[in-house]
């Protein structure tokens, strides 16, 4: 079973001087990936994404920001190359 890790973290330094930070993580698997990541406003984001036969193709993502009351979520199905 083929299965590897990347985790990044990256900081950038905004216009106004503010600092925003997040860190991210891929695990990749044989058809699928997740990738997920948490900035420093606590901004949640992740995305599943899964082949389900060569050439079709299924995502599914969501953004929540508990505190913000911003909840995001959605689907996809890509077909074709």
């Amino acid at each position: 079973m083929l299965c590897y890790v990347v985790i990044c973290c990256v900081v950038l330094i905004l216009a106004l001087g503010s600092v925003k930070m997040g860190v991210s993580a891929q695990y990749v698997l044989k058809q699928s990936s997740l990738n997920f990541g948490v900035d420093s406003n606590l901004l949640i984001k992740s995305m599943l994404s899964t082949e389900i036969q060569p050439g079709i193709s299924l995502q599914m993502s969501g953004e929540v920001q508990h505190a913000g009351g911003h909840y995001r979520f959605g689907y996809g199905l890509n077909m074709g190359s």
